[in-house]
């Protein structure tokens, strides 16, 4: 919170932990804005959860039999996870929070094109420049993420067969995304079966 300051909005699900004090209390005190959505609630979860599990490959790959404390691989793997280009918008994390690339650890050790060519009496007005066009280059990261997703939405909605349901029509729901059932690899991959009692809408 020191350097970054403080979020505008925290989301999470309807949990005790979350709902009441002192939590609920620490947000008010500090102007931030509670937004709840549900456990199973993929827009706000997916995210979340594709970027965790690029932290958790990048850290399993990191461990080995002498070393299983992941805590120690942690800051490892958040500094490459920073400076790594991303497919989407073509920049660095980094470079979108800071208006600079980072200097890697290899660039201190030996001399390379960029830590030879720095001119130190310039080197804070070029640091301000980088600034004033740092939001410029936000925009164009958002607009080339946009361009991604619109492409990646195009793909797969080719491939989305459309289903519409009507009143009276019986149907299965997949164990995978209601566990309902105890799953495994024996488990059932269905649940129900249910009947429709009303379609609303497309979509429903």
């Amino acid at each position: 919170m020191c350097r970054f300051s403080l979020p505008g909005e925290i989301i999470s699900d309807n949990g005790k932990q979350f709902k009441y004090n002192p939590f609920k209390y620490w947000c008010e005190k500090l102007c931030i804005c509670q937004c709840f959505a549900s456990v199973k609630h993929t827009q706000a979860n997916s995210l979340v959860e594709r970027a965790n599990r690029r932290l958790g490959k990048g850290i399993k790959a990191r461990l080995d039999e002498r070393s299983k404390n992941s805590l120690e691989k942690i800051s490892h793997v958040l500094w490459a996870h920073r400076t790594m280009i991303k497919s989407s918008n073509g920049e660095t994390p980094f470079l979108l929070m800071y208006g600079a690339e980072a200097v890697i650890p290899v660039e201190i050790g030996m001399p390379t094109l960029r830590t030879v060519k720095v001119d130190m009496v310039k080197n804070d007005e070029a640091l301000g420049v980088n600034l004033e066009l740092l939001e410029e280059k936000r925009e164009q990261a958002a607009i080339q993420e946009a361009r991604s997703k619109a492409k990646m939405d195009k793909y797969y909605n080719a491939r989305v067969r459309n289903t519409s349901f009507c009143s009276e029509d019986l149907f299965y729901r997949n164990n995978k995304a209601s566990h309902a059932k105890d799953g495994g690899k024996l488990g059932p991959k269905w649940e129900g079966h249910y009947k429709v009692m009303e379609a609303l809408r497309k979509g429903s």
